[in-house]
Parts: structure tokens; sequence; C-alpha cells
């Protein structure tokens, strides 16, 4: 399964009425998807076409592959030259034993210029996602679309709003579910009538 294309603008999403656009250099990337945590299929397909519906409204196209451990050249290195990252789906950050109060959505392995290596936690998701009282799915997407971001613009890349916000609040995170309801469905022109009316 894969998605593919080219990217020049990347992260250009509005919460609040407020736009973060980062500019990367147009050049093929590859997303190898790997899922940790035993996504049932119909959930795994919905994440990730909520996934590229926030990346291609963000203005980018990407190449998605899923990455089977039972099938080791689903993920083979590209003969294009794109660059290639991966993205890991764990069930749960490993805490050594300690109570995290508010355990982080995602990690990745990045330096000023980027990476190559993020990883999105599935419990932590689920948790704060019904706390906000939005869909986990739609909160998986946002934050593997925040950590693909750091791993495109740099350890550096938060910003005071949108995807790559440091710290999300429930408001933030309800947003996200606004703006993926709207893109998902957009609105009818004014004066028509909805079903059945």
């Amino acid at each position: 399964m894969f998605l593919r294309g080219r990217f020049g603008f990347f992260l250009s999403l509005t919460f609040f009425g407020i736009t973060a656009v980062h500019l990367v250099d147009a050049t093929d990337l590859e997303i190898h998807f790997h899922d940790d945590a035993g996504l049932p299929p119909p959930t795994l397909d919905r994440c990730l076409s909520q996934l590229r519906a926030i990346v291609v409204g963000a203005g980018a196209a990407i190449e998605i592959r899923v990455c089977r451990a039972e099938s080791p050249f689903s993920c083979r290195l590209p003969d294009d030259g794109a660059r290639v990252v991966d993205l890991r789906i764990l069930p749960a950050p490993r805490t050594n034993g300690r109570k995290i109060r508010h355990p982080a959505l995602g990690h990745s392995v990045v330096s000023e210029r980027g990476g190559v290596y993020a990883t999105v936690f599935l419990k932590p998701v689920q948790q704060q996602a019904s706390a906000a009282g939005i869909p986990w799915t739609v909160l998986l997407a946002y934050a593997a679309a925040h950590e693909i971001g750091h791993l495109l613009l740099g350890a550096n890349a938060h910003t005071p709003h949108g995807v790559m916000k440091g710290i999300w609040a429930a408001r933030d995170m309800q947003a996200m579910s606004r703006q993926h309801t709207k893109a998902s469905h957009p609105t009818e022109k004014s004066g028509t009538k909805g079903h059945g009316e």
C-alpha cells in the first residue's frame, strides 16, 4: 500500500485561524509506516487516510508504504533516490515502571536539520483523545504528521500554533478534529437542503 508524490510546502495547517507554513525543499519523500501496535486493517486504513489528508491539506504529496514483519521486502529502499523516513506506531512508551501523568504522544530522533526515525505511542494517543472528546484515529494522524514534521524540519520546528505546536491542549486537539471534519465533509452550498429535507 503506498501513496506517491513530491512535497514542497509541508505542514501548512490552520488552527484558530492561524496558519503555520514551513518551506521544505521539493524532493521525493517515502514514509515507511510500521504498525507495531497491531491496528485492525480497517482502523489502519482510516489512520493512513487521515494522515494522507493532513499532509495533502498541507500542500505535500508523499509515498506511504506499510511495512509488515511477515513481508520483509515490503519496505525496501527505493531505487529512485527518494528520502526515506521511518514512522513506527508502538502500543505505549517505555516508562521503566515510572508513572508519567501526561506521556508524550510521540518522539523523533532528529538534529537541527531533521532525521529519519519517529515513533507515535498508541495508548497515550487514545487516552488524550478520549479526554479531549475526539476520535483517537484523528489524533494519531496529527501526532504522526507532527513527528514527520520534525524529521523534515529538525528539532527546532515547534511553532506557537498548528500541528507543529510543542504541547497540545484539549482545545488544540478539538481544533484538529474540527479541521479534519471540515476537510472530510465539506459543507454544502448555502441555500441547499440537507438529506431528507
